[in-house]
C-alpha cells in the first residue's frame, strides 16, 4: 500500500536533498498521503498507475513531492511549470544519489509528458469546486485539510 510508504519516502527526499514548497515539509503524512496517487494521473485507471508505479518506482520519492505540488490550492502556468521542474530535478537528484544516472534521461522524460500533457490533472489536481481544502482521489472527496503555509515566508512578503 503506497500510504507505509509515506514516511519513508519524505525520509529519503530529505536524504538526496529534494526540491521541494514548505508546505511539502509541514504537512502530515496522512496528508501527503491523500495527495500521492502513485506515478500517473488520478484520472487513469487504477491498473495503470500501480503499473506504472511499480515499473518507476526508483522516481516515487519525486513523484510524491510532485503529486503534492499538484494538490496545492493554487493553480497557475507558473506553478504548474515549477511543480514539473521540481519533478526533472528531483528524479536527477534521486538517480545521482543512487549512483543510477542512466535513469535521469527516463526521468527527464517524465517531466517533459507532464509539461506537456499534465495540465488537465494539474487543474483537477485534488481539488472540490464546492471546498478550497477538501481534497479529492479519483474525483471523490476524501478529507478536509487547511491550506499549508510556507514556513520560509514572513509576515512582510505574504500578500
Amino acid at each position: 500500500m503506497i500510504s507505509r510508504r509515506i514516511p519513508y519516502l519524505r525520509a529519503f527526499c530529505n536524504e538526496f536533498h529534494a526540491v521541494a514548497p514548505g508546505s511539502f515539509w509541514c504537512a502530515s503524512d496522512a496528508e501527503l498521503a491523500l495527495a500521492f496517487n502513485g506515478i500517473g494521473a488520478a484520472h487513469w485507471p487504477k491498473w495503470l498507475r500501480t503499473a506504472l508505479t511499480a515499473l518507476l518506482r526508483p522516481f516515487q520519492a519525486a513523484a510524491l513531492i510532485h503529486d503534492w505540488e499538484y494538490s496545492q490550492n493554487v493553480k497557475s502556468c507558473r506553478a504548474f511549470t515549477a511543480a514539473n521542474w521540481h519533478l526533472a530535478v528531483n528524479i536527477a537528484h534521486e538517480a545521482l544519489y543512487d549512483c543510477r544516472p542512466g535513469v535521469i534521461p527516463a526521468g527527464a522524460l517524465a517531466a517533459l509528458l507532464c509539461q506537456f500533457f499534465g495540465w488537465r490533472a494539474y487543474l483537477e489536481g485534488h481539488l472540490d469546486e464546492a471546498s478550497d481544502n477538501a481534497v479529492l482521489r479519483d474525483g471523490k472527496p476524501q478529507a478536509e485539510t487547511k491550506p499549508r503555509e510556507d514556513p520560509r515566508r514572513n509576515e512582510e512578503t505574504r500578500p
